[in-house]
């Protein structure tokens, strides 16, 4: 994803936060796909001591994402994924459903 080969090229209001042994331990990845700003991915480690700082690296490029000129950032969300709720409160709003159906 990085590379730029998955699902776009990545943004530059992308970013990746490390810790005091320079260990990756969230990111937001944020990428050009078909000239679409998405959201690729968000992650943080688990640890409670990294509690709240997807969100906060989320607020963080986001604001970027403005600065750099992008007017709207897209994302794709589960209903039952858990982190929808931040998505929400930081303005996210739902634009369309779809549903895949597995049949046997």
């Amino acid at each position: 994803m990085l590379a730029g080969s998955v699902l776009g090229p990545v943004l530059p209001c992308s970013a990746l936060v490390v810790d005091e042994t320079d260990r990756v331990v969230a990111g937001a990845i944020i990428t050009d796909r078909d000239g679409l700003p998405w959201i690729a991915d968000v992650f943080r480690r688990p640890e409670a001591r990294y509690a709240g700082l997807g969100a906060n690296l989320l607020c963080r490029v986001l604001s970027d994402a403005a600065a750099d000129g992008l007017a709207d950032v897209s994302l794709v969300v589960s209903d039952a994924n858990p982190a929808r709720h931040v998505y929400e409160k930081l303005g996210f709003q739902l634009t369309g459903t779809s549903l895949t159906v597995v049949v046997p």
